[in-house]
């Protein structure tokens, strides 16, 4: 009985310690990508505005020096929703994608969306929040 009592008391307290992932993830990752890249109603609604783009830039300063950086912008929802969905600009652009294999538990995901034998790569963030996949920030490290 008092084995049974502590189990519940465990079970009960869990989330208070911020530990109630172990049970449940919330959405799946897989379902939310598909609707994702295919809906610009869901893929507004699932994106934090202004998203966060990182954009590397390569160079060489008039010294010799390498000059390359990581530039930051944001884009806006109204200017988001002028653009594709990620499906159509994946089939636009004869490009791939993968999703990367993430523990179990893990709350981010990234997602690449490349071109075989180039330099074309742009990874997608996403995390979860409230048991909802949002999208947080792009970053593109094509040349």
């Amino acid at each position: 009985m008092r084995a049974m009592r502590a189990l519940l008391i465990i079970i009960v307290t869990l989330p208070a310690f911020g530990c109630s992932g172990w049970f449940s993830q919330g959405e799946d990752f897989d379902l939310f990508f598909d609707r994702f890249r295919s809906e610009k109603a869901f893929e507004l609604d699932r994106t934090t505005f202004p998203l966060s783009v990182y954009r590397d830039e390569f160079g060489v300063n008039e010294n010799g020096d390498d000059d390359s950086q990581v530039v930051k912008s944001d884009i806006s929802k109204e200017a988001a929703s002028r653009q594709p969905v990620l499906s159509e600009y994946i089939a636009e652009h004869d490009l791939s994608f993968q999703v990367e294999p993430a523990a179990r538990r893990d709350a981010v995901r990234t997602v690449k969306v490349f071109k075989e034998n180039t330099d074309w790569l742009i990874e997608y963030r996403f995390e979860l929040k409230n048991g909802q996949w949002l999208l947080v920030s792009e970053h593109d490290h094509s040349l």
